[in-house]
C-alpha cells in the first residue's frame, strides 16, 4: 500500500504567554543527514527545540512493541520498523519556542509517528501531553507509556482557538479529535476541572462548521485505541522480507520461527528478597554492610520530595529480578541471561556482565544469595557511591545467548555522546527499551550524608 502523511497539531509554549500552534507531519520522507549526531528520524525538530521532546516520543513508541501487519514478532525482527519522518510544517510560525516547557508536544509526536507507522484513518488531531520515562512503571513490563499533566492547559486551549479563527477553520479536518491528559497534576480530572474552557473551545469549532471531540487519556494505547490501531501497517521492503524468509523451505523456517522466539517480549518484575528468619522484603532494598557479621542490613525506604527513593552514598542496593517463565524451553536451550546498566546525571553509565555481578562493590564477603543468577532470576548488590544526583538502574534479559557488555556500553555511548547530562538517564531509557525482550528499570536519588524523607 502506499503510505499518506498524517498530522497532529500541538500548542506549545513560545516567547509569547499564549504560545504557539506547531504543526507536525510524519511522512515517508527521507531522513536528514546530520553531522550532530541526531537520530535521523526527528533531526528536523532540532531546528524547532523540539528535538528532545521526540526523543521521548520515538522511545515510547519504540516500547509499545505493536505487531507490524498483524505478524506477531516482526517488531523484533526488525526493530528500527517504526516508519516515519517527523518535521515541522510551520517552523516560521514557532520560532522562539522554549525547550524547557515543550514536555508538552511528546504526545503528539508520538501519535504522529504511530499515525503514520500504522496508516490510521484519522489523518489529523490536536495533542498535547506528557509521555513518563518509566518503560514499566508498576515494576512491570507493561508494553504503555503514561500520559501526564501538562502545565497552562487553559493557555494551550485559548492558543488552539486562535489558531482556529485566525485560519477560519481552515486548518483543521472536518472532524477533529483533541487528546490531552485525564487527569490533572492534583489528580482531578482534567474534562471536569477545564469544563467551560473545553465546552467553549467546541463551540468554537461548531462556529466554522466543524466538529470536536474531547479524547482524555491516561495511556498510549488509550489513544491508540480510540484512534482504531492495533497494529502496524508493513512497508512493501518488509513484505518483501517476510516473502523471502517464507519461500525459504525447512531450515530457513525453523531459524526463523527460533528468532522470533529468542526475541519474544519477557515479563520481568522485581521479586521479594527471601530472609533466614522466614519474611520476605520488596526488591530492591537498601542496607548497609556491616563489615564485622559480612552481612547486610537491611533499612526502611526513603522518599523524598519528588517521591524517588533515596539512597546515601555508602548505601546498598539489593535487588532480584525474576522472568514471569522462569522455566520451559528456555531452560533446556541455554537458559536465560541478565545484564544490568546503571545511569547517572553525574557519574554515568555502568555495565555490570555477570561475572562482575560479585564483584560490582569489590567486596568479596558478599554472600551467594545476595548475587549472581539462577535459571530465570538475577539477584545482585550494588553499591551507591553518590555524588548526589538522579539514577536509573536498568536490567535486561534474553533467551539462550548471553550479552555482548562490550558492543551494548559502545552503543550506549554514542547515544549519549551530544545529550546533555541532565538528559542522560532519558536517553538511555530511550536506545536500551528496545535493546533485549526483558526491560525492568528502577529510578532512585543518591545523596551525601542524612537523606530528608518524606512523610508518608
Amino acid at each position: 500500500m502506499d503510505f499518506t502523511p498524517r498530522t497532529v497539531l500541538i500548542p506549545v509554549a513560545g516567547m509569547a504567554e499564549s504560545g504557539r500552534m506547531a504543526r507536525v507531519q510524519a511522512d515517508g520522507g527521507t531522513p536528514e543527514a546530520n553531522a550532530a549526531g541526531l537520530d535521523p528520524q526527528i533531526a528536523d525538530l532540532n531546528n524547532w527545540e523540539l528535538y528532545e521532546a521526540g526523543a521521548i516520543a520515538l522511545g515510547a513508541v519504540r516500547r509499545l512493541h505493536l505487531p507490524v501487519g498483524r505478524v506477531a514478532g516482526f517488531r523484533r525482527f526488525r526493530p528500527q520498523v517504526i516508519a516515519g519522518t517527523l518535521s515541522v510544517t510551520n517552523g516560521p510560525d514557532i520560532r522562539g519556542l522554549m525547550r524547557a516547557h515543550n514536555r508538552s508536544a511528546e504526545l503528539g509526536l508520538a501519535l504522529a509517528l504511530l499515525m503514520y507507522a500504522a496508516q490510521s484513518k484519522v489523518r489529523a488531531v490536536i495533542a498535547t501531553g506528557q509521555l513518563a520515562r518509566d518503560a514499566s512503571p508498576q515494576g512491570s513490563f507493561q508494553n504503555d507509556v503514561a500520559v501526564l499533566p501538562v502545565e497552562r492547559l487553559p493557555a494551550k486551549i485559548e492558543t488552539i482557538a486562535r489558531s482556529l479563527d485566525s485560519h477560519k477553520g481552515g486548518a483543521m479536518p472536518q472532524d477533529v479529535l483533541f487528546f490531552l491528559p485525564r487527569t490533572t497534576s492534583e489528580g482531578k480530572e482534567t474534562s471536569a476541572v477545564f469544563q467551560d474552557a473545553l465546552e467553549g473551545l467546541r463551540t468554537s469549532f461548531a462556529k466554522h462548521g466543524l466538529r470536536l471531540d474531547i479524547c482524555p487519556v491516561s495511556s498510549l494505547r488509550e489513544a491508540l485505541d480510540r484512534l482504531g490501531i492495533d497494529s502496524l501497517q508493513m512497508h512493501y521492503r518488509d513484505r518483501l522480507v517476510l516473502a523471502g524468509a517464507g519461500g525459504l523451505a525447512g531450515l530457513a523456517g525453523l531459524a526463523l520461527a527460533g528468532y522470533l522466539w529468542l526475541t519474544a517480549p519477557l515479563e520481568l518484575s522485581f521479586a521479594k528478597i527471601d530472609m533466614a528468619d522466614g519474611t520476605a522484603i520488596a526488591s530492591p532494598a537498601r542496607a548497609v554492610h556491616d563489615a564485622r557479621s559480612g552481612k547486610f542490613v537491611f533499612e526502611k525506604h526513603c522518599k523524598g520530595p519528588r517521591r524517588l527513593p533515596v539512597y546515601r552514598a555508602g548505601d546498598w542496593m539489593i535487588l532480584r529480578a525474576r522472568v514471569a517463565d522462569g522455566g520451559g524451553l528456555a531452560s533446556l536451550l541455554g537458559g536465560y541471561h541478565f545484564t544490568i546498566v546503571t545511569v547517572s546525571e553525574k557519574s554515568g553509565i555502568k555495565v555490570f556482565p555477570p561475572k562482575t555481578f560479585r564483584k560490582a562493590a569489590m567486596a568479596p564477603e558478599i554472600p551467594e544469595e545476595m548475587s549472581g543468577q539462577r535459571g530465570g532470576e538475577i539477584s545482585v548488590a550494588l553499591p551507591v557511591e553518590g555524588p548526589a544526583e538522579k539514577n536509573k538502574v536498568i536490567v535486561l534479559a534474553r533467551r539462550a545467548f548471553p550479552f555482548n557488555s562490550r558492543k551494548l556500553r559502545q552503543g550506549l555511548e554514542q547515544a549519549l555522546a551530544r545529550v546533555q547530562p541532565a538528559q542522560y538517564v532519558n536517553a538511555a531509557v530511550s536506545h536500551l527499551a528496545g535493546e533485549a525482550p526483558g526491560y525492568l528499570d528502577y529510578s532512585f536519588l543518591s545523596v551525601k550524608g542524612e537523606p530528608e524523607c518524606a512523610k508518608d
